[in-house]
């Protein structure tokens, strides 16, 4: 298993199965997170080889961090990152979409497997154990806020193309998406992904944001402590 220096050398991470490596959805959505209070529960649902939790770690250090992961080389290299960065992390081999926690969390977030035929080329490797079709977003949604304490967050990221329909779904599910970053990595293109921030409480208004970042300057920011997008 091999390491890796992501986050301008501030974090190792291991290679996952058939040399997987995360794409630079986990560190935005990672970058995204709405800050909790020091010793706060936090909950990544499929957490992979740990790149969003372990990378969201190094700007809040001071909570009790959880994964859950079905694909047993990615857990184990989710523990292995865990150790070499000195950043506890308790990884349960499981379903994600079926886990028993309920309002346990202060925090819950995912980066789930958002792949669609015709949309995008499914990754080129022999294990797809970890790819599910976009039409399981909503379970996505559902077991993250499952997992949420009443009042506190949830969030993940997908397809640009599906945030309203995610967002629209949150009444349904007693809560309100509150904040909703599209993310653009070209000046000339709309955004491919967005990040849908949600708080398990009904009647809260929704805040959008278009973030450039194909941009130095905010690319650069994302590697700090803080974007200050809360403030």
């Amino acid at each position: 298993m091999r390491s890796f220096k992501v986050l301008g050398g501030q974090l190792t991470l291991f290679d996952g199965p058939e040399g997987y490596r995360p794409a630079e959805d986990s560190f935005w959505l990672s970058a995204l997170l709405p800050p909790v209070p020091e010793g706060s529960p936090v909950l990544d649902l499929g957490c992979g080889t740990g790149a969003v939790i372990l990378s969201y770690a190094l700007r809040h250090n001071t909570l009790k961090l959880f994964g859950i992961e079905h694909n047993i080389p990615m857990a184990e290299a989710a523990i292995q990152a865990s150790e070499a960065n000195a950043i506890p992390l308790n990884v349960k081999i499981g379903d994600a979409l079926n886990h028993t926690h309920s309002d346990a969390f202060t925090l819950s977030f995912a980066n789930p497997p958002f792949y669609q035929q015709g949309r995008e080329d499914l990754p080129q490797t022999a294990d797809k154990t970890n790819v599910r079709q976009t039409s399981n977003l909503t379970a996505w949604l559902k077991a993250l806020l499952k997992a949420t304490k009443q009042g506190s967050y949830a969030a993940l990221i997908c397809h640009a193309a599906d945030a309203e329909d995610l967002q629209a779904l949150a009444p349904a599910l007693e809560a309100s998406c509150i904040r909703l970053f599209y993310l653009k990595t070209s000046a000339t293109k709309p955004a491919k992904r967005c990040v849908l921030v949600y708080q398990k409480q009904l009647g809260l208004a929704c805040c959008s944001q278009t973030l450039n970042t194909y941009k130095p300057e905010l690319r650069q920011k994302a590697l700090e402590k803080n974007l200050g997008l809360y403030s």
